[in-house]
Order: C-alpha cells, then sequence, then structure tokens
C-alpha cells in the first residue's frame, strides 16, 4: 500500500469531485482514495480552513497548512504537488529531501526555465519519479488517435486548427504537450494577438511550425463567453473535429454533389463519436505506480513538463516583443516568467 499526500486543495487537489454534475473521479485526493494500493495519508494547504474541508471531505486523520511540517511528521511514497507553479521548486526540494518515492505535479511545472531545470535534476539525481498531469497522454481516446494518425487514417497530414480558452499557462500547457504528443516537436511560434482573459495569463493566438513542416493555428477565444478546447485536424483523405467533450466528427473527401470538377468533406454520419471522459487521473496514479515498481515508463515526464513551459513562455515572449520565436529558448531567456 503506497502511502500519499496533496499539497494544495483547490479544484484538481480536491474540489472536483464534489461538483455535482462530475459523473467520474478528477481530483488527487478522489483518485488517492479509490485505488485499491494507495491511501490517502494527509493533506496540506496554506488555508488552514481549506486543509481541514478537505480533511473532514477525505475522511482522513491529519492535515497541515505548512508542507515541510507534513513531510517531517508523516510517511509519504508519493506526493501530489497541486499549487501555484511559483511554489513547485521549493516544494519539489523539500519533498526529495523527505525521501518520497514519487511526485505527480500539477501543470505547468514551474514557472520559468530555471525553475524547471532544477527540479528536473533535483529529482533526476535522487532517483525520484516525476509525472506532470498533462492528462490526455493518460487518456484512451487521445492514444488512440495517436494511433490513426500514424497509421494515416486520415491520409497525409495538411494542417491543424486548435481552439482553447483560458490562458497560455493555464489551458495552454495541456494544449502544447497535446500537439506534441500527436504531431511531434514545434519549431518555432509567432504570435499574432492576444486576450487579456486571466491576470498574469493572456490567451494568446499564435501560428506554429512543426519540425515536420505542419503547420497549426492556435485561435485564442474568451472563456468569460464559453469554455472550448477544440481540435481540427484536416488530412489529404478526411478531416476530424474534435471539441471540448471529445465528441468527435469524421468527414471524408468524396465526389461533389454539385460539381464533377472536385472533392468536397462530407460528414461520415455513422462514424461520428461521442466518447465517455475517461478517470485520467486514476490512469496516471497506476501510471506512477507501475514506474516506481520498474514495471512501466512515465506517460507524461518532467522533460515533457519542461517542453510545455517552454512554449508557454516562448508564445509569451513572442507576443511581447512582436516577432517569431524559435525553439529551443535561448539561455538568456531562462529567467524569464510566465506573469
Amino acid at each position: 500500500m503506497y502511502k500519499t499526500a496533496v499539497v494544495g486543495c483547490g479544484r484538481i487537489g480536491s474540489l472536483f469531485d464534489f461538483d455535482k454534475k462530475n459523473k467520474i473521479i478528477r481530483s488527487h485526493c478522489g483518485a488517492y482514495t479509490n485505488l485499491q494500493n494507495t491511501i490517502l495519508t494527509t493533506i496540506c494547504d496554506i488555508d488552514l480552513k481549506k486543509a481541514k474541508k478537505a480533511k473532514e471531505q477525505w475522511n482522513i486523520d491529519s492535515y497541515y497548512s505548512d508542507h515541510i511540517e507534513m513531510l517531517d511528521k508523516e510517511d509519504i511514497d508519493i506526493l501530489s504537488i497541486c499549487t501555484h507553479p511559483d511554489s513547485h521548486e521549493k516544494i519539489v526540494n523539500d519533498a526529495v529531501n523527505s525521501g518520497v518515492k514519487a511526485i505527480f505535479c500539477e501543470k505547468p511545472i514551474s514557472y520559468n526555465m530555471d525553475s524547471a531545470l532544477k527540479i528536473l535534476e533535483l529529482c533526476k539525481s535522487n532517483n525520484i519519479k516525476l509525472a506532470i498531469n498533462h492528462s490526455r497522454r493518460w487518456d484512451p481516446y487521445f492514444i488512440n488517435l495517436k494511433n490513426e494518425i500514424i497509421n494515416k487514417k486520415f491520409g497525409t497530414l495538411q494542417h491543424i486548427n486548435f481552439y482553447y480558452t483560458r490562458g497560455i499557462a493555464n489551458t495552454g500547457s495541456h494544449l502544447f504537450d497535446l500537439l506534441r504528443y500527436l504531431f511531434g516537436e514545434i519549431i518555432s511560434l509567432n504570435a499574432i494577438s492576444s486576450i487579456k482573459e486571466i491576470k498574469g495569463d493572456p490567451t494568446i493566438s499564435c501560428t506554429l511550425e512543426m519540425e515536420n513542416g505542419l503547420l497549426c493555428n492556435l485561435i485564442g477565444l474568451d472563456g468569460r463567453y464559453y469554455r472550448i478546447f477544440d481540435l481540427e485536424i484536416f488530412g489529404s483523405k478526411s478531416k476530424i473535429s474534435i471539441d471540448t467533450s471529445k465528441r468527435a466528427k469524421l468527414f471524408s473527401s468524396t465526389p461533389s454533389k454539385r460539381s464533377s470538377e472536385f472533392n468536397e468533406l462530407y460528414e461520415i454520419t455513422d462514424d461520428k463519436k461521442t466518447i465517455e471522459n475517461s478517470e485520467t487521473i486514476i490512469s496516471s496514479v497506476t501510471n506512477i505506480i507501475e514506474c516506481i515498481e520498474g514495471r512501466n515508463e512515465i506517460n507524461c515526464s518532467g522533460i515533457d513538463g519542461y517542453k510545455s513551459l517552454e512554449l508557454i513562455l516562448a508564445a509569451v515572449l513572442s507576443n511581447k516583443m512582436n516577432k517569431k520565436i524559435t525553439l529551443p529558448l535561448e539561455k538568456k531567456h531562462f529567467t524569464f516568467s510566465i506573469q
């Protein structure tokens, strides 16, 4: 039985599982409580009232407002860090010194590249397994989609459009990781415009160039009207559109119904899919345990978190400097912050 703890009792740490509309396990506390080989030992939040409330909600014995005190007093195997990115390096350092086996960190991994590199080195030099919660890496739907792309189900890829809301660091962290996972590395980024939706985290529209020559339009919209995370993939044989809820529509290249000169895209109605949300938080913790036991590799590693942060910073820099940014970032930008 692995003893676990959560630092940060906000939405992803705890509160998501108390949303009346929620039908699946979505929080770190929920995952540790519902897995047979983990036990939620304790929780911590700098807001002691929030920590006490989470302690009562999850029916555990102890709670703390100071993570150092918690690490000193409790025997913890897996630690979840669900706090703001500027606190991650300090908590990781203290967790490594306490002897944890694995750290499950929320995104972004940190607030600048220097700090992210220190986190990677701390975990590597102490043989601590580090996972970053870009949740779609553990989602069967996107794992299958990656295989379909590799097997050219949609033909030769032509172009990608990605629509999103709620900040280049907040949502963009997931977005950049998914793009890298599905299509490969991004080599340049050119910001076009931005929306001031979240304080300190602009929603930036930009164009991306992949290592394989593929182009992507990243289009930021205002999440105060509605939330969106929609992906369009244009292949030579078909197009697939996937919306925020993973409702997928496939359009096939077919002779036009109105002209004999060209093909058009027509929806294949019997191929339309509505995918139930997967409990990726459960799958991620299972993956971490397999990694501790030497039976697997982490689906989303610290390196993946580092590269997602690099793209976030590139977008912010491009927007600020009004020019295209090429990857990897130059050393002079390593202390540049996401805020």
